[in-house]
């Protein structure tokens, strides 16, 4: 399904009524000026967003958005996929990136990277699929806690990158189905939750 077709629109706007949720069919994607401090910004040109959700949601205190997004990756493969941006004053979380371990990810370690990569050896399903880097290990560690490896141990190809007040979560190159946009904001915002629990993780 393409990012701008009526029905997709249609969908997504009764969504909208039906949630009351703002809906914009396009927004200019530095409206969204914290995003452009993310991974997800840096890495991809030619951005454009489209079918833009958004609400507040006052029990977290967080600004929640969701949108397909169209980019060129590295100014070469251009992908779709539909992404939750999260804003919570009260996470200040460290900088962290978990992404999908491919090939080049499993070498990573052969370049120059400030970057250190956290070993979750105790949760095998999580280490062999996915790689978390950052430069705060023991920060991270109490923010990526057990219920979210528990979940993403069962859960392949998303990408989740945090840093102070913003979540970022998608799965690349994946447009999700209109019907499943409410299910992905309370997958995102049940990751906020989870991240801002008082339990840390302990065998870092």
């Amino acid at each position: 399904m393409g990012l701008f077709t009526p029905r997709r629109r249609k969908i997504l706007k009764r969504i909208a009524e039906e949630y009351n949720l703002d809906y914009w069919q396009t927004t200019p994607i530095d409206d969204l000026y914290n995003l452009t401090g993310s991974y997800l910004y840096k890495n991809h040109s030619e951005k454009k967003i489209s079918h833009h959700l958004y609400y507040w949601d006052e029990r977290m205190g967080a600004d929640v958005s969701v949108f397909d997004l169209k980019g060129k990756f590295y100014r070469l493969e251009q992908t779709k996929q539909t992404v939750i941006y999260i804003r919570c004053k009260d996470l200040k979380a460290p900088k962290f990136l978990m992404k999908p371990k491919n090939l080049f990810q499993k070498f990573s370690k052969l370049f120059v990277d400030e970057d250190q990569e956290m070993d979750y050896a105790e949760y095998p399903s999580f280490d062999e699929t996915y790689t978390v880097t950052t430069k705060n290990l023991a920060d991270t560690n109490y923010f990526l806690k057990r219920e979210l490896l528990e979940l993403f141990s069962n859960e392949l190809n998303w990408t989740m990158e945090v840093y102070g007040s913003q979540i970022v979560l998608y799965q690349r190159k994946k447009i999700l189905p209109a019907k499943n946009i409410v299910e992905f904001m309370d997958k995102g915002l049940e990751i906020l939750e989870i991240m801002m629990g008082s339990d840390s993780n302990d065998y870092v």
